[in-house]
């Protein structure tokens, strides 16, 4: 027969003594009781009294993989929830818009803290016509030149190129907005904050610090052009 493992003394309210699965000379034990008896080996002839014990063992081990599956799809289900939750926290993020505007429904691509993804986007719903946007960012020291566009209802406006620390780009609206519009921001170089402290647990792709989207309005010609009319 083989040895007990005496790795850890046992204690009076420990459970049943369990024997290691390798162990040639004895089988496994679960809560005080063998789950195979040491008479099945081969050339050895089932009884009833054998057959019903593998039955058991069968539906035990058919129970186990069951609540296995079932927590599995539990703890799948949870972490998609709670990603949706994150996912519409993040949406709801306002962005750093001045001007005669509202951001009007939800965001993508930018968070509470500033920093704004590699891809951008927010609808805008203009106050007053909108003439120029400008877009006021910062990039990380060291950063590489990276592309970047500027897109408004998904027609491209701007291409152009940022490299490290603060940058401003200014768009000049081919048409003046007055109705509702979708800004999309993108940048072609991704920051990890991950990748670059090792004692970061920060895993977004990051692209630029977001410090201003301003929209400028004609306001001193609407000025003008109404004191004309007046006079």
């Amino acid at each position: 027969m083989g040895e007990l493992d005496q790795s850890e003394e046992p204690r009076a309210d420990s459970e049943p003594s369990r024997r290691r699965h390798t162990d040639p000379d004895l089988p496994p034990i679960l809560n005080g009781r063998q789950l195979l008896p040491n008479h099945l080996v081969p050339g050895h002839v089932l009884t009833e009294g054998d057959i019903d014990h593998l039955r058991e063992l069968l539906n035990f081990h058919y129970q186990w993989l069951a609540f296995y599956e079932n927590l599995k799809e539990e703890t799948e289900r949870q972490a998609d929830d709670q990603f949706s939750y994150m996912q519409e926290l993040q949406s709801t993020v306002r962005a750093p818009v001045t001007g005669y505007v509202l951001q009007d429904g939800k965001s993508k691509g930018v968070y509470g803290d500033g920093w704004a993804a590699p891809i951008f986007e927010i609808h805008i719903r203009p106050l007053k016509t909108v003439n120029k946007l400008l877009i006021r960012g910062w990039r990380p020291p060291e950063a590489a030149t990276a592309p970047f566009d500027v897109f408004i209802n998904s027609r491209q406006y701007l291409h152009a190129s940022v490299g490290e620390g603060i940058f401003e780009i200014v768009i000049d609206c081919r048409e003046p907005l007055q109705e509702k519009f979708t800004l999309r921001l993108e940048c072609g170089q991704v920051f990890l904050p991950a990748a670059q402290n090792g004692d970061s647990k920060d895993s977004r792709s990051l692209a630029f610090v977001l410090n201003e989207i301003r929209a400028e309005h004609q306001l001193f010609e609407e000025i003008s052009a109404e004191a004309g009319t007046d006079g």
